[in-house]
């Protein structure tokens, strides 16, 4: 791919995150649950990863396009969930303090999924193996998820937040 194209696509990707977060709010205010919303995102980003999956630079527009499209969706849009879902499920009070804590937790997350990645594609050689394990981690979230969101997030105690 060349430069140009690759930033079309990053820009559609960035396109389809903009446009899906206010979606998926609208979603979590329909359902009432984002615990719910964020198994579709982790369905979604399964999809995304077997899209990606099949790929290449003989693909045709509408392929990419739409690849961009599902990997913006499942990828940009969860964080505003995932602190709805938080706020959920903070103690009374504490909505600010226990949606930060989650943020600074997933922010580790964003910071070793990286080089973890990147290791895994360096020891098995190809990006295969490591985005076959991505599709197995989010299938299984996304079913956790589904099972979760079958009964209401409970408030954290006190002593669980501190």
């Amino acid at each position: 791919f060349s430069e140009v194209a690759a930033g079309i696509f990053l820009s559609n990707v960035l396109l389809a995150a903009a446009l899906g977060r206010p979606v998926m709010g609208w979603l979590v205010d329909r359902t009432g649950s984002p615990v719910f919303v964020l198994g579709v995102v982790a369905l979604l980003a399964a999809v995304a990863f077997v899209m990606m999956l099949n790929i290449d630079v003989n693909s045709p527009p509408a392929l990419l396009l739409a690849t961009a499209i599902m990997g913006g969706i499942s990828s940009n849009t969860w964080t505003p969930v995932f602190l709805a879902a938080a706020a959920q499920a903070s103690p009374a009070g504490q909505v600010t303090e226990f949606t930060g804590r989650a943020f600074a937790y997933a922010a580790i997350g964003w910071m070793l999924a990286a080089p973890v990645m990147w290791t895994a594609i360096e020891l098995s050689d190809g990006y295969r193996i490591p985005f076959h394990a991505l599709i197995a981690v989010t299938l299984t979230m996304s079913a956790l998820f589904f099972v979760m969101s079958r009964r209401p997030l409970r408030p954290a105690t006190e002593e669980a937040s501190g």
